[in-house]
């Protein structure tokens, strides 16, 4: 094996552990206490409750835009 590849494979293993600490360390860092997921559940749901009549609305708009995409081809022949 080459001095190259050496320092390639010894650089990649530093790499891979100084990450590992970095995510280890990250995680520890995180709160002690985890809420339960039914919580973690009812709290995003009633954060995202509004958006539901916007979301739809959006998805209607963009199908009526890309059927009439596709009847304007069809008249025009490009289809």
């Amino acid at each position: 094996m080459s001095i190259v590849q050496t320092l390639r494979l010894r650089g990649a293993q530093a790499v891979a552990i100084v990450t590992g600490v970095g995510l280890s360390a990250s995680a520890m860092a995180q709160t002690a206490t985890i809420p339960s997921s039914t919580a973690m559940i009812e709290q995003i749901t009633a954060e995202q409750s509004g958006y539901a009549a916007a979301m739809f609305a959006l998805a209607l708009i963009a199908v009526g835009i890309l059927v009439g995409v596709k009847w304007i081809k069809r008249a025009r022949g490009a289809a």
